[in-house]
């Protein structure tokens, strides 16, 4: 008999030592687009929803307990956070909730406040992974990791809404800041022996462009 093909290809995906997904896909932190439906959906297929900073933490931390409540640790479940002050309070809320992964999401990532962000809450020894984003160069990857970022989120300005490349005149090419970014994470693991995760953000209109991204 033919091997069924599809059955070898292997699409999981460790995030962090306490995080694995079955299917590599996160969406994004939108109130227009992650909400307690899609990180239901999604998480049902082994991906996981990321609930954007712009809810009020009670309003996060209130759908993921919901969820962890009625389908356990099945369904895997990620909130955004800034980096404004109050941010600390959101963590708290979040992790108490059950929260799998917290991300630090901001439309340009490389910059002391970040930085500091990631810096308190590493302090903190908390087990939840901390995935930072975004940035699109060599050296702002660097400077994250060095700071302490578990996942790197990749992307700016390849999002169909995205105003970046026109407020601030940054943005790249989602394969090209893939590269950049990736040789950073391969230097610093070869300098710490700390492999980072890579994260690609925007740019996904099609099933043809998530083949792309997969291979």
């Amino acid at each position: 008999t033919e091997k069924n093909v599809l059955t070898e290809i292997e699409l999981s995906v460790r995030l962090s030592k306490y995080l694995k997904l079955d299917v590599p896909f996160l969406s994004a932190a939108m109130g227009s687009v992650t909400g307690n439906e899609l990180c239901i959906e999604l998480g049902k297929i082994g991906g996981i929803g990321i609930l954007p900073s712009k809810y009020p933490s009670e309003v996060q931390s209130k759908i993921i307990s919901d969820i962890k409540n009625k389908y356990g640790a099945n369904i895997k479940v990620g909130s955004a956070i800034s980096t404004y002050p109050g941010w600390d309070k959101r963590v708290i809320a979040n992790i108490e909730a059950g929260v799998d992964l917290l991300v630090i999401d901001t439309s340009d990532a490389y910059n002391t406040f970040t930085k500091e962000v990631i810096e308190k809450y590493k302090s903190k020894d908390y087990k939840v992974p901390l995935c930072v984003g975004n940035v699109i160069t060599y050296d702002g990857a660097m400077y994250l990791m060095e700071a302490g970022a578990d996942i790197i989120k990749i992307g700016m300005s390849s999002g169909s809404i995205c105003t970046t490349q026109r407020e601030k005149a940054t943005g790249r090419a989602p394969m090209t800041a893939l590269l950049k970014v990736a040789k950073a994470r391969d230097d610093y693991f070869k300098k710490t022996g700390r492999y980072i995760p890579l994260i690609v953000d925007g740019g996904i209109s099609s099933a043809a462009d998530m083949i792309i991204a997969l291979t």
